[in-house]
Parts: C-alpha cells; structure tokens; sequence
C-alpha cells in the first residue's frame, strides 16, 4: 500500500500502480478502500481490473455487483477459465444453478482447456440430471488431470446412477489405485456392492471407510448402520 501511492508521484501514470494498491487493500480487508482504487484505475482504464473489483464485491456478498463485473472480465477476456469459474461460483451462491450451468456452457464453447472448469461444468449438470453431459465433462476433466482421484469418483457416481456397475467398479478402483486413503471412494464402493448384492465386497468396502475416515463421525455411523443392515439380512 505505502509504496504503490509513492508510486503515484513518480513517472508517468501507470494504471496498475492502482491495481495494486487496490489488491493491497483487498488483502488488508479494507474493502470501501479497495473498490475506490480499483474504480480509479478503471476511470483511467475501463478495460482492466474488473475481475479484482469483483472478488471485493464478492468478498462483501454483493453479489449482483461480483456478477457484473465477472462478466465485463469474461467478454473483455473469453480465454481466462478462472474468471468464468469466479461467475459460476457466484451463481452458485446466488442458487442460481440454471445461471451457473449456462455460464459453465458459454465457458466450454470458448475451447478452454481447463481441468477444474470441467468438473465444475459436470456437477453443474449433474445437479440437473443431464447425466450424458456430466459424463462427458467429466471424461474430459480426466483428459486434463489423469492424476486426479476426484474425477475418477465422479465419473464412477454418474455410472451408478446409469446402472453401469461394472464401469463404476473400474473407475472407483482406478481413484483408489491413485489415492489408495480416498475414504469416500470405499463408501461408494460400499454402496455399489450392496447394490449388486455382493455383500462381502460391500461389508469389506464399508469397513475401510471407516479406517480411512477422518471428517465428520456421523459419517462413519452411517456406515456401521449399513454394515450391521446387511449382516442382518445375509444368509445364514
């Protein structure tokens, strides 16, 4: 902050000395100041910084203010993913899904080659029941990052609504073959087990998912609930 406004009187003028003293203030948490420097460098440069003056409104829960911004930076620049992932979480917040899912599609016509913008774009239709479309994000998701465990998940989750099993089993196993402590993955193995009617993997997958698991207990309760469901009703 102290060295950009020193920067205001030296040289010529350089719109992103404001830039910067704004992210100093967005840093700071001095919102009112940020949007005021942030407003000035686009006085002098209305195609720059529209992005930052969003995050601020978001920071703020504007969020009417963070869509409109998020939008002049997606027109003024189509090839960004993290603007447009910035929109779509804004409409997420909003619970404007049908707004996010559109925001997810405008982003895909522009060709952008991002990992995480087709995983945001597959929850976006997953939530919608368009389980085709999902599943191609996804799979291009995978494409990007074949190292990442999570879109394995997800592709095995759309697979078990489409009664896939068996391709289901291949991608949940393929997550934990990457991430052999993904707990989440052994209670979707849990459940796609005992929808077979394969109770020993089932019981086997719920057990691990037990082990493995660190976050909420209710969780693992849930799980026992299951396992002590299905030991009731195996064959003697």
């Amino acid at each position: 902050q102290t060295e950009t406004e020193k920067a205001w009187t030296w040289g010529p003028f350089n719109q992103r000395a404001m830039l910067l003293n704004g992210l100093s203030y967005h840093q700071q948490q001095k919102y009112p100041e940020a949007i005021s420097a942030y407003q000035t460098a686009q006085h002098y440069h209305p195609n720059d910084g529209h992005d930052a003056l969003a995050s601020v409104y978001a920071a703020l829960g504007k969020w009417d203010l963070a869509v409109n911004h998020y939008r002049a930076e997606c027109n003024l620049y189509p090839k960004l993913p993290d603007t447009w992932l910035n929109l779509i979480h804004t409409y997420e917040q909003l619970e404007q899904i049908d707004n996010a899912t559109n925001i997810a599609k405008q982003a895909l016509e522009q060709g952008i080659r991002s990992a995480e913008l087709m995983m945001r774009a597959g929850h976006l239709f997953q939530l919608q029941n368009n389980l085709e479309k999902a599943l191609e994000a996804y799979g291009q998701a995978q494409q990007l990052d074949p190292q990442n465990p999570v879109v394995f998940n997800n592709i095995g989750a759309i697979l078990v609504r489409q009664k896939k099993y068996p391709e289901a089993e291949k991608a949940y196993l393929q997550a934990l073959q990457l991430q052999p402590d993904y707990s989440r993955v052994y209670h979707n193995l849990g459940d796609l087990y005992a929808s077979m009617g394969d109770t020993t993997k089932a019981l086997k997958a719920y057990a691990m998912f037990i082990q493995a698991w660190q976050g909420n207990p209710r969780f693992a309760k849930l799980a026992e609930q299951k396992i002590n469901a299905l030991k009731n009703t195996a064959p003697k």
